[in-house]
């Protein structure tokens, strides 16, 4: 496929998805700008992550529960919410603060795994956005 395919995605993506995590290699978090760079560049790594994009886009699975974590963090912490209107029918609470909603993601609690499932599937329609 290529260089192509990878740019192409990539300037599709808003500018605040690109900076977000959005895959792992090796233990080392990569977003779109990253693994675009990479690509570009022709690295080892950028060999890999080209590989691991493409095989998502046609089908394969993601289950990065760590960088759904890093996404939603960095997002909760760059652009905090005073309140955000979630139903938890376990506390009864249905409001909670960007730090809140942190230390329940963290927690993984079954509001904090809700948000980690949900970012999940926006990271695929990430990768599939073509």
């Amino acid at each position: 496929m290529g260089l192509n395919i990878i740019e192409t995605w990539y300037l599709k993506l808003s500018d605040m998805e690109k900076k977000l995590p959005l895959m792992k290699l090796d233990g080392k978090m990569y977003s779109p700008e990253q693994i675009y760079l990479e690509v570009k560049n022709k690295t080892t790594n950028g060999q890999k992550l080209q590989n691991k994009v493409e095989s998502l886009m046609v089908g394969s699975t993601l289950d990065e529960q760590d960088v759904a974590e890093a996404r939603l963090v960095q997002l909760l912490t760059e652009r905090p919410v005073r309140v955000a209107a979630l139903v938890d029918p376990a506390e009864g609470k249905e409001e909670f603060s960007s730090q809140e909603l942190i230390e329940r993601i963290k927690k993984k609690d079954k509001l904090g795994k809700s948000l980690l499932e949900t970012e999940i599937k926006q990271m695929i329609a990430t990768i599939k956005h073509k």
